[in-house]
């Protein structure tokens, strides 16, 4: 049996490998910051490497053989992922702001500050540079989203696709990634019912590498009734499993005990399933669900019902489901043609009759969904390498755009954050330096005097800044350099919270049996 003794590191041994270990990161995520840094290459323990410039890949790749280092390495991965799993985008951008929040944050405590009043003042950093952020954001225009997805996907005619793609199915829309084994990457536009909402456990995810499930011809169980116990499940379960069903998507509410009864069934080798559930967007979930019965040609288990009373001829079937972290996608409809368009004209009507600005956008995603535009993204390589590289900035490019239609865009290549400090800020004018800090990391990987740089950004002037591509001082927003503003108050949050952990520790508590740390 593995021993559970552990090895104590005081606060002088803490702090100095957390130093370490963001500074690891902080080399890995500026390596391939910004558009013209380069890229990094991993080795795999079996296969070919990746050659990769995303940062979730990049970082995720690091493991660093000090347990303590490694902790907190894990840590700050964790908050980057973090951005990613709510924006799609900025998990380089969160160490890099990390790393120079914390040399900040420990100067000030070296300096006679109070660790707590430290950890409090990075707090209301991020309260200071949301507010800075409702101040200047854009509202994102088509055209503002096209220049989103030239930058996130890192090049020009990439990007242009993805817009095309983006703007064909609209806001209501959805799109999926896809392999193909050609070389180049296209788009396919067809019908499909899109929710951003994922999967309930990445446990229970057929595809691990990609973190997510592919399913084709696949039955859907659709239930407004909660499944909170085995006992809610497990005849609905057997019933299935009985009619030789394999795999299995469910959509709605699962809690841990049901979700464990799916991870027996799939450890036995019985049935696959995934769950995932739909917003719940002022009690407009069993409207929802009703729509995806109605295009999947299934029947919604209300709440109250018996699970005893369920039937297999209640499941509702698509060609194909795609179901990431944060989206869900069900591709080629079952259900009857006639009925989908009358209920349309039904909530065209019901749109037309309403005066609520709030109903009307909730019936407009309704008549969005049931429209079902989705664009499907191929992407190829000429080895699979470069297929893994562009695929996923492919899915960067598309998220951040999602963010940005969101939350607006604000001036990109680090000016937001440059100035998000006014001279009447309450944090301590220190911190203002770190967030300048990613602006000169940018400058510098492109090559450019990144102090001379600094100095030419004016307060007043807060959509002025740099062109990193052509090193050109001009109007970022008539230009198309924007990032997403939802974006930028991710990483800025995420930061915080990892570099508020670290300068209010004091121990670290580390296993010190090798068979213990690798269960």
């Amino acid at each position: 049996m593995p021993s559970k003794a552990r090895d104590i590191a005081d606060e002088e041994e803490l702090q100095a490998k957390a130093k370490f270990a963001l500074s690891v990161l902080y080399s890995v995520a500026r390596a391939a910051y910004g558009p013209k840094a380069g890229v990094v290459w991993i080795e795999n323990i079996y296969g070919d490497p990746l050659v990769s410039r995303d940062g979730v890949t990049n970082l995720d790749s690091v493991h660093l053989a000090d347990p303590v280092a490694n902790m907190v390495a894990r840590g700050a991965i964790e908050a980057s992922r973090q951005s990613d799993r709510n924006v799609g985008d900025g998990t380089t951008a969160v160490i890099i702001l990390a790393w120079h929040l914390y040399k900040v944050a420990r100067r000030l405590v070296a300096g006679g500050y109070n660790r707590m009043v430290v950890e409090t003042m990075l707090n209301d950093l991020v309260g200071e540079v949301d507010g800075y952020i409702d101040a200047i954001k854009l509202d994102a225009t088509p055209k503002l989203l096209r220049a989103v997805a030239k930058v996130s996907s890192g090049d020009e005619a990439l990007g242009e696709l993805l817009a095309d793609a983006m703007e064909e199915v609209g806001p209501d829309g959805g799109i999926t990634i896809e392999d193909d084994l050609g070389k180049a990457v296209h788009t396919e536009i067809t019908k499909g019912f899109y929710w951003p909402k994922g999967y309930t456990s990445v446990q229970l995810i057929n595809d691990t590498a990609a973190l997510e499930s592919r399913f084709n011809d696949v039955p859907i169980l659709i239930t407004e009734k909660r499944m909170a116990t085995a006992s809610d499940i497990a005849p609905i379960l057997d019933k299935i499993v009985g009619a030789k069903i394999s795999n299995l998507v469910i959509v709605g509410q699962l809690e841990a005990e049901a979700l464990a009864v799916l991870a027996t069934l799939r450890l036995q080798g019985l049935l696959t399933a995934t769950p995932v559930d739909v917003p719940a967007f002022a009690g407009l979930r069993s409207l929802m669900l009703g729509d995806l019965a109605l295009v999947t040609d299934g029947t919604v288990l209300l709440p109250g019902t018996d699970s005893h009373d369920f039937t297999i001829n209640m499941l509702g079937a698509a060609e194909r489901v795609v179901i990431t972290s944060n989206s869900t996608s069900i591709i080629g409809r079952e259900g009857n043609v006639g009925e989908v368009d009358q209920r349309i004209t039904e909530l065209q009507s019901q749109y037309d009759d309403t005066e609520s600005p709030t109903d009307k956008e909730a019936i407009k995603s309704r008549i969005g969904r049931l429209r079902g535009a989705m664009a499907i993204i191929h992407v190829g390589g000429a080895s699979e390498i470069e297929q893994r590289e562009v695929k996923l900035r492919v899915q960067d490019a598309v998220r951040a755009v999602q963010a940005a239609h969101v939350g607006g865009v604000v001036p990109g290549g680090g000016v937001a954050l440059a100035l998000a400090l006014s001279s009447n800020a309450q944090t301590s004018p220190a911190f203002k330096e770190a967030l300048a800090a990613p602006f000169k990391d940018l400058a510098e990987n492109a090559g450019l005097n990144a102090e001379e740089l600094l100095s030419k950004l004016n307060p007043d002037k807060p959509w002025y800044g740099f062109d990193l591509r052509n090193a050109k001082y001009e109007d970022l927003g008539a230009h198309g350099v924007v990032d997403p503003a939802n974006v930028i108050r991710e990483v800025v949050r995420n930061s915080v919270s990892v570099v508020a952990k670290i300068i209010i520790g004091t121990a670290a508590l580390t296993l010190n049996d090798r068979e213990a740390r690798r269960e």
